[in-house]
């Protein structure tokens, strides 16, 4: 059976780990980015009715297909606090910054990326997550950034341990047949069978008499 919920992101924290030893500061800055932006899609899957819904709400080219929309929708339903939708912007910042260039000063895929471009954005993400910066060079800044990181990772992954997919809508005949099966044997459940019993009959006087003993008619509507 395939993992659900957090379980599915067990020993990927480790693999990720592994993989950005040999990595250049833009190779960081796009596999965190995506390890983060997966863990809110996560979170907002988790509150659809279905998998296939959230799919088609999170998928590419979707309505939440982007990070920064998935940190909106994240917010809007409660499953992040104001520090994380912060801390999430910088990553998805510092992310995009790492994956395109402007064409109009000439950058080109060779351009180095470095974090000392962004050390105020690192700076501000590391110490809200309580990662103190000796020195502000593009190493400390850029494992700064990966230890603050893993941090706002465990902490999201720690929330969706506690949330249940909902279920789906019941429809108004699914609801009417819930509610007769949860009056089954008590006397208005009796009631009711009777009143169903008597119309299927051709009695259709028993609405009125079902309308009064339920209380809803007075001796001034008879």
């Amino acid at each position: 059976m395939a993992a659900t919920g957090p379980d599915r992101y067990r020993g990927l924290a480790r693999a990720i780990t592994r993989s950005l030893e040999d990595e250049s500061d833009r190779g960081k800055a796009l596999i965190i980015g995506s390890y983060l932006e997966e863990i809110v899609a996560f979170l907002i899957s988790s509150v659809c009715v279905s998998e296939n819904l959230a799919e088609k709400l999170l998928g590419h080219q979707s309505p939440a297909g982007t990070f920064r929309a998935k940190i909106v929708l994240a917010s809007a339903l409660g499953l992040i606090d104001q520090e994380e939708v912060g801390a999430l912007r910088v990553v998805q910042r510092i992310r995009n910054k790492a994956a395109h260039f402007d064409s109009r000063r000439n950058e080109s895929v060779e351009v180095e990326f470095r974090w000392s471009s962004h050390s105020s954005q690192v700076e501000q993400f590391a110490t809200s997550f309580g990662v103190s910066l000796s020195a502000t060079d593009d190493d400390e800044l850029g494992e700064a950034f990966v230890v603050a990181s893993r941090m706002l990772a465990v902490r999201l992954l720690s929330r969706g341990a506690d949330i249940r997919r909902p279920d789906p809508p019941l429809s108004l005949r699914e609801r009417a047949e819930r509610s007769q099966k949860q009056l089954e044997g008590t006397p208005l459940g009796e009631l009711l069978a009777n009143a169903k019993r008597r119309a299927k009959e051709g009695d259709h006087e028993v609405l009125v008499e079902l309308l009064g003993a339920l209380g809803f008619l007075h001796d001034h509507d008879a």
